[in-house]
């Protein structure tokens, strides 16, 4: 998961082992140090920023240099580059900017696709900026941000004009600070500890194919029951769930008479671009959505013949079809698999319904200026920390984390709260303690979980993780939906580095924050 499944790195071996041995399965399974020596790694970048504004804080200008480890194969950095470099200057409207991204070959295992895809390294490099500026024009960093954000109207990064259904940065970055009591006059120091505090902004955009196609496919059974095809991989996000509610609020049944087919078979199953970029809601939703209107429309074509009358007189709703101004109706059950007459004659056939869902108008950026219609959707939020240093250890204490996140309408508010707080905690992780230590040579000295360190139990016991969400629905997604699932690993990273900045006055270039 977490788009490990998204580039392909040693599988072919198992395409040419499986060509000599027909009719046999193959299965390959990699022990988890070849998982870190045989696979690809998630982060691998150097960068460089520079940043200028007026003294009342408009900001004028960025210029940003990105360096990511490419190892020795391009193909899976170069995706993430472009997707880092797109998204790196954040949230704010800079009328000058110029980034400039880079896939490097090294010695070392190559970057590819992992939860964020390059969105954290920029936002990394730019969020800390903001914190740098805002102590060198003593304007408090909260205001700093409030003031260069976007806003309905403005263009952003890659020339596209954001709307208002776009979402509403500005009240994501009040409520992530009220959360964390910012603003507050209290002693900073409490004893051995110090207390640090910060709030940074959250973007993210799919970085996608322009062709990243989906399809649903929805068959009524003779019950009245629905089956629900698609070919979204569920790894535990939870997608068949809020697919299934999506079916089911267009179908008007209730959730439990969608049946959701699982373990897609390319064979047989709709087509499906990946299962990446935060879009299994989002852009699966739409062809969902298609799929279930198309029903609809033959159940109601087949429901005019029966009675007699145009189709414009047919309304359905709630499992049934009637006919306006009559009083008459017939259950979809009835219709599903054709209308038998008393004579025996059938009406209409077997009810299926298809939807796909291709993004619109997207294209390849312009090759001088990297801009153009180069994203289908963006999502806004803020992410806000509330930290303790202490004095003699240096030991880092997080007290709270804070996601507050404008994801248009949220489907399964459970589900999306699990999606937020597991990308937290995974964003913790490279904050504080993940790091693959290389020899001169190249080699990965701490290919295991003994010495590559990852958040466990007892490091998030006490922490309180606090999860708000904004709903600025979105005109095209489903019942206006926007992605979620990367986005909480973006900005926990610089939000981190810039509480210990504030509880210690030390500045911090790079990660995992070390103070010792």
């Amino acid at each position: 998961g977490f788009g490990g499944k998204s580039d392909v790195t040693i599988e072919p071996l198992l395409v040419y082992i499986a060509s000599k041995i027909p009719g046999w399965w193959v299965k390959l399974v990699l022990e988890r140090e070849e998982m870190f020596i045989g696979s690809l790694v998630g982060r691998g970048i150097k960068g460089r920023i520079k940043m200028g504004a007026r003294k009342d804080g408009k900001i004028l200008s960025t210029k940003i240099e990105m360096f990511f480890n490419a190892g020795a194969y391009g193909e899976t950095a170069i995706n993430v580059v472009v997707g880092g470099g797109q998204n790196s200057p954040g949230p704010y409207n800079i009328p000058n900017k110029c980034v400039d991204a880079y896939a490097v070959y090294t010695n070392l295992p190559y970057v590819g696709a992992f939860r964020g895809y390059g969105h954290p390294e920029g936002s990394f490099m730019t969020e800390r900026t903001i914190d740098l500026l805002a102590k060198k024009l003593k304007i408090d960093p909260l205001k700093l941000r409030l003031k260069n954000c976007y806003r309905p109207g403005d263009v952003n990064a890659i020339g596209q004009k954001l709307q208002k259904y776009s979402g509403d940065i500005s009240l994501c970055l009040k409520k992530a600070a009220e959360q964390i009591g910012w603003g507050k006059k209290e002693k900073k120091s409490n004893g051995e500890w110090l207390k640090g505090r910060a709030v940074c902004s959250l973007m993210k955009s799919p970085v996608m194919s322009t062709n990243a196609h989906k399809a649903a496919i929805i068959k009524f059974n003779e019950d009245g029951t629905a089956n629900l095809s698609t070919s979204t991989c569920e790894m535990g996000q939870g997608s068949l769930t809020v697919h299934s509610q999506i079916a089911a609020e267009v179908l008007e049944i209730p959730v439990e008479k969608v049946h959701i087919l699982r373990h897609p078979d390319t064979a047989s199953f709709p087509y499906e671009w990946q299962t990446v970029a935060s879009v299994g809601t989002w852009s699966v939703g739409q062809a969902i959505v298609k799929a279930a209107e198309d029903a609809k429309e033959k159940i109601k074509e087949t429901a005019s013949k029966i009675f007699g009358v145009k189709k414009d007189r047919i309304t359905y709703k709630n499992g049934f079809v009637f006919v306006k101004n009559s009083g008459k109706k017939i259950p979809v059950e009835k219709i599903a698999h054709g209308y038998v007459l008393p004579d025996g004659k059938t009406i209409g056939g077997p009810v299926v319904g298809y939807g796909s869902f291709t993004p619109r108008g997207l294209q390849y950026p312009d090759k001088k200026t990297g801009q153009g219609n180069v994203s289908a959707s963006w999502t806004f939020g803020a992410q806000a920390v509330e930290l303790l240093v202490n004095k003699n250890s240096k030991k880092i204490k997080i007290e709270k984390i804070v996601t507050v996140i404008d994801a248009g309408k949220i489907v399964n508010p459970v589900l999306a709260r699990g999606q937020i707080v597991g990308g937290m905690v995974m964003a913790l992780g490279q904050a504080l303690m993940e790091k693959i230590i290389y020899s001169s040579s190249g080699k990965n000295r701490n290919p295991r979980f003994t010495d590559y360190k990852i958040p466990a139990l007892e490091d998030l016991k006490d922490v309180e993780m606090k999860v708000i969400f904004i709903e600025t629905p979105d005109k095209w997604g489903p019942f206006g939906a926007r992605g979620l699932a990367e986005h909480a690993t973006v900005s926990i990273p610089p939000a981190v580095a810039n509480a210990v900045s504030n509880a210690t006055g030390i500045e911090i270039f790079e990660l995992p924050v070390k103070l010792i």
